[in-house]
């Protein structure tokens, strides 16, 4: 009676239970996906916190007294023009600078850098880093984005540092030759590796003194550009009380930009930013020392907004102006005497506001004025603060347009700013809005008024608190950093608010829930931490959702406040940052802006880190200070949070959240989830222990499987190597002996087949060319239905041929069968499609001169390469199957001796119980028995056989599946010896090796494949939002590891084919190219076989449809 195979549950038991398991795996996995999608595609609307914004706000801002003539009764004086005058060029140079921390300046350089000539990146700094070098930092975006207008770009190096510009940083770097020459080397090899187009200097405050030093490195530097057809420009100050030697510069530079802006700024008294007779004074001045064809001359794009209550004005864009205008009473109006527009008003507080700025037709007046001395053009500061209805009339040619399309205000942007504070609260309407221009008798603009408020977002600001300050830590929480700061926190009984990233707070749930528990306040900071200004409003809503759900899920605690990642400060203006914080807005989160920034995102000195709080502070710039806990080293925030904690209540300074600066509780911004939620909340939470498990046991695994194929490739590489190459392991592993050559028993070649009518002849004909002096040959039938037996009879009429037939009984059976009617010491087993070179039996006999070997593997290799399908398993064959067998012999662990070449030592077999019919893998079961029995397992390279490999991916399928059952079968079935020493090298590197290298890991690779297609679909969907280069680097560490895995693929390949005579090195690079398709089949085929070993099936052995098209060398 035949053993029952392996795996085999004839009751069906195993099979019913493991299909229950699988249902209730999959009904639990989808009720957690289903959970978590709801959760995300149905956020919950909440009620927001207060803003605590009265109306007598605006009621006052409506009870103002008309704004005073802007002219007087006789009229406006005439435009007042520069004294030179000169044609115009016929094509100025327009050039902008654009800023990389700003979204609303990127946008800009997208969506108009079609009209620039130039566009100019603020991307070089002095004291980021080391104080003696520049630290570079391009956004590989936008300069694909200026590239695509094709513009020049140019490299705008600052001196502008944590604390405003700094004159000590400028001598750091060009106080000495040898710096200076660094300094240009630097530069010089950023604009190389960037195809720029030339360099822009803004080094300001600088003393006379230094002059000198600056005056140097711009020659140095224009000189090592001037082969690569790159300029040198610089921005100049040009304000009486700036002394810069103009006329130096002129020499120096191939163009001067002098920023014909801020005659009244920050710290001065409330004026016009450049007003018409200044900006033609201070021209005339550029113009008297430096030729016009030298000059772009700066325009600002820009304002100031001015409180009575604070010492300095703050900075703010075009849009954000007019819409603080408008609390004036008819809103902003237009200087005629300056032509520069502006508002005044009070607020309910009595605190006078004051803005002025530069906008559209500012720009229109100014450059009309400045074209007609001659000069070469003109740069905008900056991008993204302008007012984009001057890119109606602004062109590269110009100005192109007519006044009239300045009437049209976009609806866009912020229209209506109430309250203070940097706790805002966005709703967004609709509506074009319309304004007047007046144009005098020489065309320059002299009025402008608001006749139709323009629709865009209405901004309520709130948290304004006079003695309280909240301190913000964003981007984590943070395994290293997130816990010291808590503990310093604690130590000082102080609370923060903590802004998370929804990725973060999934993998370390314990620390968050830790932030909650000490009685800090955690607001939503976006699920991957993207510029929120690029994503589409459903990916808003989806990043805010699955951050509050994980939140939820974690702590029980609903957050209440956003923070979009990368907002800059409290004063958004444009449609790209206000746009994200209405849809939160929508959902009930208020929106944490600040105006404190501490730079201690590059700043590495913890006192700096406190002084940049501690000064903003005193300039009343605001109450929400910005740290960082994760997203970097943090040990200098860490070092400098106690220190500051101290130095705020030394002050006066109450510490409390983001919440309490709206006279609520400081809790009051992360109150308790509702409790109807509770189960959504507790299916959330499984869902996220669970992907944390499962991605822990996944990366663990891939590391595991990296680490040790990176080993087993060294090991199995240097043990093969030795087979090949070194001369006394190069000779047959046993029969060293010279009388061992003599050995030469009779062999009995046994070829079991079915079916095999097609190619039996030939390989019948193949082994009678051996040159070999005694064999025979035994051919056996195993119940075929086609003419297998004729075939074989007709094929020759040599006595040593006999044929037999038998009834259908299995490979095992036939094999078995041959054996006990052979009469040699020794039997050869090959494939019936198997053709044997000349000289294949005798290398297959020498070693078993060693009594010790009970059997020998051949080498078989793939006869039929006549498509990619079997040009791949033909690598396989060299590389997985040869390679391993060659470094095995070393270790007498050679796993399989192949069906299609072996020789076996008959006495062992038959004391071993014969060929075994309880797997599929008949050849693998008996050398594992023979090694287990204390036999050797030797390795003949020499002894060639080809074989016939499937061509197709169906007949792939239907073999592999066969191969891996056995495998499993096998390796189930002699798991006894699994790590075993007294199994020897079987137990401790044979078996193992299956277990993990054929049957495990293997499964992984598909694990592989999937993440790598979602990476790349996350790319493709991520490429028109973020940008290419950061959509690339969310992508980069999966397609690099997913890289080195087929590296480590390839070289196994190039090893394997390298080691193996008559192979070419070129097929190492189908490798690769497996992934495609081929591995695929293998991955499908082993999970077929586990399933079936689950289930407790008892698969046939399967018969391959021969071709007859293998071709013997």
């Amino acid at each position: 009676m035949s053993p029952r195979p392996v795996f085999h549950d004839p009751s069906g038991k195993r099979s019913k239970s493991l299909r229950s398991v699988l249902v209730a795996i999959s009904a639990i996995g989808a009720l957690l996906v289903g959970s978590v999608a709801i959760g995300v595609l149905n956020p919950p609307v909440v009620d927001p916190l207060p803003m605590a914004i009265g109306s007598a706000v605006v009621r006052a801002s409506r009870t103002q007294a008309a704004p005073a003539p802007a002219c007087p009764a006789q009229g406006c004086p005439a435009m007042a023009r520069p004294r030179h005058q000169a044609a115009p060029v016929g094509d100025p140079i327009i050039a902008g600078f654009a800023v990389q921390w700003d979204a609303a300046s990127r946008a800009s350089v997208k969506r108009y850098g079609n009209r620039l000539d130039w566009i100019i990146i603020e991307g070089a700094f002095l004291g980021r880093g080391k104080r003696n070098e520049i630290t570079v930092t391009l956004d590989e975006d936008l300069l694909d984005d200026a590239r695509k207008h094709e513009a020049d770009i140019h490299l705008m190096l600052t001196n502008f540092g944590a604390s405003g510009f700094d004159s000590s940083l400028v001598m750091s770097v060009v106080g000495t030759a040898a710096a200076r020459q660094r300094a240009v080397r630097q530069l010089v090899d950023v604009v190389k590796e960037h195809g720029l187009q030339g360099v822009t200097v803004d080094f300001e405050l600088v003393p006379a003194a230094a002059h000198p030093q600056v005056l140097a490195f711009i020659t140095d530097l224009r000189a090592a550009l001037r082969p690569l057809q790159a300029v040198v420009s610089a921005a100049l100050p040009v304000s009486a009380d700036d002394h810069y030697p103009l006329a130096q510069y002129g020499d120096a530079l191939d163009y001067v930009i002098p920023m014909l802006y801020d005659e009244h700024a920050g710290v001065n008294t409330p004026g016009p930013v450049a007003s018409a007779s200044w900006f033609a004074d201070r021209l005339d001045v550029v113009l008297d020392a430096i030729p016009a064809h030298k000059l772009l001359v700066g325009l600002g794009q820009y304002g100031y907004h001015w409180r009575s209550d604070r010492p300095e004005a703050a900075t703010v864009s075009v849009g954000e102006a007019m819409a603080l205008g408008r609390a004036a009473k008819g809103g902003p109006w237009f200087d005629g005497r300056t032509r520069n527009p502006n508002a005044t008003w009070r607020d309910a507080q009595g605190i006078t506001h004051s803005v002025w700025y530069l906008d559209a037709t500012t720009t229109w007046n100014q450059l009309r004025a400045a074209r007609a001395t001659g000069v070469a053009g003109m740069a905008l500061w900056r991008l993204g603060g302008e007012d984009v209805t001057l890119w109606r009339v602004l062109g590269r040619e110009g100005l192109e347009g007519h006044l009239d399309s300045l009437r049209a205000l976009p609806n866009d942007g912020v229209s209506v700013i109430v309250g203070e504070g940097e706790i805002l609260a966005v709703e967004g309407h609709e509506g074009i809005g319309l304004r007047s221009v007046a144009v005098d008798s020489a065309g320059y603009v002299e009025g402008q008024s608001l006749e139709k408020p323009a629709g865009g977002y209405l901004v309520s600001r709130g948290g304004s608190a006079v003695n309280r300050v909240a301190l913000t830590f964003d981007d984590g929480p943070d395994p290293t950093f997130t816990a010291p700061i808590l503990d310093t926190l604690a130590s000082r009984h102080a609370v923060a608010s903590f802004f998370v990233v929804g990725r973060q707070v999934q993998h370390l749930p314990d620390l968050t829930r830790r932030i909650v528990a000490e009685g800090h306040e955690i607001g939503n900071h976006s699920w991957s931490h993207p510029d929120f200004a690029t994503l589409s409003a459903p990916a808003v809503r989806m990043e805010l959702a699955a951050t509050g759900r994980a939140i939820e899920a974690v702590t029980g605690h609903r957050p209440l406040l956003f923070r979009p990642p990368y907002i800059g400060d409290a004063r958004p203006a444009t449609d790209e940052r206000l746009r994200p914080m209405a849809i939160a807005n929508e959902l009930g989160y208020r929106v944490a802006a600040l105006e404190i920034d501490t730079k201690d995102w590059f700043e590495s000195d913890p006192q700096k880190i406190i002084a940049n709080a501690l000064s903003a502070l005193e300039r009343k710039n605001g109450r929400i200070i910005l740290l960082h806990d994760a997203g970097g080293d943090r040990a200098s925030t860490i070092a400098a949070l106690g220190p500051l904690i101290d130095s705020l209540r030394a002050r006066g300074f109450e510490l409390t959240t983001v919440a309490g600066l709206l006279n609520v509780t400081p809790q009051a911004g992360t109150p308790s989830a509702p409790r109807d939620e509770a189960p959504q909340r507790a299916l959330n939470l499984a869902a996220i222990n669970v992907a944390n498990i499962g991605e822990a046991l996944l990366v663990g695994t891939f590391l595991l499987a990296l680490v040790l194929g990176v080993l087993r490739l060294v090991a199995i590489g240097s043990l093969a190597g030795l087979q090949r190459f070194v001369p006394r392991f190069a000779r047959p592993r046993y029969g060293r002996r010279a009388e061992d050559a003599e050995f030469l028993p009779l062999v009995s070649v046994v070829i079991p087949a079915y079916n095999e009518g097609r190619v039996i002849g030939r390989t019948v004909r193949s082994v009678l060319q051996q040159v070999y002096p005694q064999f025979e040959i035994i051919v056996v039938d195993d119940g075929s239905s086609d003419d297998t037996t004729a075939a074989a009879q007709l094929a020759t009429d040599d006595p040593r041929v006999r044929v037999i037939r038998k009834p259908n009984g299995g490979k095992a059976a036939a094999l078995n069968h041959g054996m006990t009617v052979a009469t040699g010491e020794i039997i050869v087993v090959i494939d019936a499609d198997t053709l044997l070179a000349p000289d294949a039996i005798r290398h297959l006999v020498r070693p078993l001169a060693d009594r010790r070997v009970g059997a020998v593997a051949g080498n078989a290799k793939v006869g039929n390469r006549v498509n990619l399908v079997t040009r791949w398993q033909a690598v396989e064959y060299v590389t997985s199957q040869n390679l391993d067998r060659r470094a095995f012999v070393m270790l007498n662990c050679i796993t399989v001796v192949p069906g299609a070449i072996g020789a076996w030592r008959r006495a062992a077999v038959l004391d071993a119980g014969g060929f075994r019919t309880d797997t599929l893998a008949e050849d693998q079961d008996l050398t594992l028995t023979l090694l287990r029995r204390g036999h050797r397992v030797a390795l003949a390279d020499q002894a060639v056989a080809l074989t016939e490999a499937p061509e197709t991916f169906e007949a792939l399928l239907k073999q592999r599946f066969r191969w891996s059952f056995g495998t499993l079968q096998c390796a189930w079935k002699h798991r006894a010896a699994l790590g075993r020493r007294r199994s020897g090298a079987l137990g401790l590197v044979g078996l193992p090796n299956i277990w993990l290298f054929q049957l495990l890991f293997p499964l992984l690779a598909p694990a592989a494949d999937v993440a790598l297609l979602a990476t790349l679909a996350r790319f493709l969907v991520e490429s028109p939002v973020l940008g290419a280069h950061a959509a690339w680097a969310h992508a980069e560490p999966v397609a690099l590891l997913y890289l080195f895995f087929l590296a480590v693929d390839t070289v196994t390949a190039l090893i394997g084919v390298a080691f193996e005579p008559g192979e070419k090195l070129s097929q190492a690079l189908l490798v690769p190219l497996q992934r495609v398709a081929y591995r695929q089949v293998l991955y499908v085929a082993l999970l077929k076989a586990m399933r079936a070993a689950l289930k407790g099936w008892a698969p046939g052995w399967g018969k391959l449809e021969r071709t007859g098209r293998v071709q013997a060398t």
